[in-house]
């Protein structure tokens, strides 16, 4: 190649770049499969998806978030699923713990190994918070057990086990939780266990009466108990899966489990990658043909029967899940560009350097750097040259809110560091934390991420996720005393 040649190279357009760089890419990935670097990207990916679809699910587009979940062989990562599916429950305070519940439900149907993982892990993790007195997540796990139950994914007696180890020592924490945990779940409990749930409203009643318990709380708890009665046992939440036939229940009792704490998400690699790849893709490949069936026969009845109305509503329910589709791109497509160097983008750098040091307004340059499809590559930028400096400064997350960028995709590279993060040094896990503490003070990330660091073990670099935890911490706190 001659030198005039490589000078018209960083030139060239950034859509021909993309291209080139998706073909070669494209090619190492066909010859690198079997190498550890290769499968720890895949892995890095697989991490990323999980997180970033438990984030944003919601009982809307909740079957759309199964189908991805299923594109990511979630039965490579379903230690991954499980402790994140957990964690975001625990934190939700119990609010969408019904959408979990039947997210849950759904993959049960596919890989029934899953929903029994996820199952013995919340009674585990109710054991443990039940007998150390942590109401929160006692409570949260009892709640999730419920709705597991209200799925048929476990089983009956299951209530029965709970609601006996809660009122064998009584106590206005444990009543409070069985009030709670049968506002889930009596009304099915009650269809196999009917006379052993009356003894149970009849034994919560007399302990209620008790004179030496708080009058207040026990009239709040009465009045609670007397209208789930009145009621008829009706759901808490509307339940969002239909009833299936053909669900998979789980049998898994108390004394059935073992504490498995000890397991941790890490990646491990795989010399049997390609074949256990493709042996996956065929085991779901089916299950989603007669899924998409099935889709389209409710999708034409529900046309039928609500006219405009259901039209209406069934293209913004589109509208939403094709953007989670493709916010779910951008992260198979982070990495592919990584190592392309092109005269645009060192110019990028140096105007972002340019706005952060000086008062000076360039936005109209900025926007000619700026090409369609590049705005993750934008944001990386900004975080790499927030990286480079020895103290962190906040016109970086000014930058980030003034040039209105997505919001989204700064959630999914708060989830990609948050991955990635056994790459860091402490120098860059500290100006990464600070960056994203002041992201989310500004209101681009949503508080519901924060959930993802709430259990250290999670990371797969625990100094980060301190530093990360501390700086947020710091930065709410120091935000709500002004």
């Amino acid at each position: 190649m001659t030198e005039m040649e490589i000078d018209m190279s960083l030139f060239t357009s950034g859509e021909e770049q993309h291209t080139k760089s998706n073909c070669v890419n494209d090619e190492q990935e066909f010859i690198d499969k079997s190498r550890d670097v290769y499968q720890r990207t895949t892995w890095d990916k697989l991490h990323m998806s999980i997180v970033y679809l438990l984030c944003k699910v919601n009982g809307i587009n909740i079957g759309t978030v199964k189908k991805e979940l299923l594109k990511q062989n979630i039965l490579r990562g379903q230690n991954l699923f499980c402790n994140f599916i957990i964690q975001a429950q625990l934190t939700s305070c119990s609010n969408d713990t019904h959408v979990y519940a039947t997210l849950v439900a759904v993959i049960n149907l596919v890989f029934p190994e899953i929903g029994e993982l996820v199952l013995n892990r919340i009674i585990m993790k109710f054991k443990c918070a039940f007998f150390q007195y942590e109401e929160t997540d006692a409570l949260a796990s009892a709640v999730f057990i419920g709705h597991l139950i209200n799925h048929n994914v476990a089983d009956e007696k299951l209530a029965v086990e709970l609601l006996t180890l809660l009122l064998k020592e009584p106590s206005i924490f444990s009543i409070e939780i069985a009030i709670a945990f049968l506002e889930i779940c009596s009304k099915r409990v009650s269809e196999v266990f009917k006379m052993y749930l009356n003894n149970i409203f009849d034994t919560i009643h007399s302990l209620l009466d008790d004179e030496q318990l708080d009058e207040e709380v026990c009239n709040v708890l009465s009045l609670r108990l007397s209208v789930l009665y009145e009621n008829g046992f009706k759901f808490k939440h509307l339940d969002l899966l239909p009833t299936n036939d053909c669900q998979i229940t789980h049998f898994s009792t108390f004394d059935s489990i073992v504490d498995d704490t000890l397991i941790k998400i890490e990646y491990e690699y795989d010399p049997e990658f390609e074949t256990n790849e493709k042996l996956y893709k065929m085991l779901v490949s089916q299950f989603q043909e007669d899924d998409d069936e099935e889709d389209d026969d409710e999708e034409d009845d529900d046309e039928e029967e609500n006219g405009f109305e259901s039209v209406n509503k069934f293209y913004n329910q589109y509208d939403g899940e094709k953007k989670l589709i493709g916010m779910i791109k951008y992260i198979n497509d982070i990495g592919k560009d990584i190592n392309m160097i092109s005269l645009r983008n060192i110019c990028l750098r140096e105007v972002i350097n340019l706005i952060v040091d000086t008062p000076m307004d360039y936005k109209k340059y900025l926007k000619e750097f700026i090409l369609p499809d590049q705005e993750m590559e934008f944001c990386f930028m900004i975080l790499d040259c927030c990286c480079e400096r020895r103290t962190y400064k906040d016109n970086f997350g000014l930058l980030a809110k003034k040039y209105k960028l997505f919001f989204d995709l700064m959630e999914i590279m708060f989830i990609h560091c948050f991955v990635t993060s056994y790459n860091f040094d402490i120098q860059k896990s500290y100006n990464t934390a600070k960056f994203f503490a002041h992201i989310i003070k500004i209101g681009l990330i949503p508080y519901k991420f924060i959930s993802i660091i709430e259990d250290k073990s999670n990371c797969p670099n625990e100094d980060y996720a301190k530093i990360l935890h501390q700086e947020i911490h710091k930065t709410l706190y120091h935000n709500n005393c002004k």
